[in-house]
């Protein structure tokens, strides 16, 4: 049932959008509000957590963009609240940016810094760690016009929290705004 929401919002993108051939600009900016959801390491008992996601990028080129994504979440750790804050640097390469499609399909790849922080329970003390991650993901855009697309993409992380090796599989779903650049 949790997941009719988002079946809803991304079949209503698709019906709603229009043939446009819009896509990434050189020099150009991208704001993206997304919502991520994370599957963690079933091995280490971390619940799936959703949470927001900001990106920030700039296009050096068509096909060649940089940005910065923040992700914050909350969830359980074995049986203890926790809350997330990744945070990563990412080179991303555009695809079909000469061609006269709607769709901008791209692969990225990035590194950042997680933090992760459990709380304090009767027994046990706050525990906080703080771990290098490494992302790789590929996703898409659909440009309703020149400025706004919708964007998903899928994403594989892996970092050290607490001195264990954790996998994460991200799936985030979400609205790009492009500003500047040549049109």
């Amino acid at each position: 049932m949790r997941k009719a929401p988002l079946v809803l919002v991304v079949v209503s993108l698709l019906l709603s959008a229009s043939a446009l051939e819009a896509k990434n600009r050189d020099k150009s900016w991208e704001f993206a509000g997304m919502v991520a959801h994370i599957d963690g390491d079933h091995t280490e008992a971390v619940d799936n957590t959703i949470g927001p996601e900001l990106h920030v990028g700039y296009n050096i080129t068509a096909r060649t963009e940089t940005e910065l994504i923040l992700n914050t979440a909350s969830g359980e750790t074995a049986g203890r609240d926790a809350s997330y804050l990744r945070t990563t640097l990412h080179i991303t390469g555009n695809m079909l940016t000469d061609r006269e499609t709607p769709w901008v399909p791209f692969i990225t790849a990035g590194l950042g810094i997680i933090t992760e922080t459990i709380d304090a329970t009767e027994t046990e003390a706050e525990s906080f760690d703080a771990g290098t991650i490494l992302t790789l993901g590929v996703g898409t855009r659909y440009f309703w016009n020149d400025n706004w697309a919708g964007r998903i993409e899928g994403r594989y992380n892996h970092h050290d929290a607490h001195e264990q090796n954790q996998d994460e599989y991200v799936v985030s779903l979400g609205v790009s705004w492009l500003v500047g650049g040549a049109k």
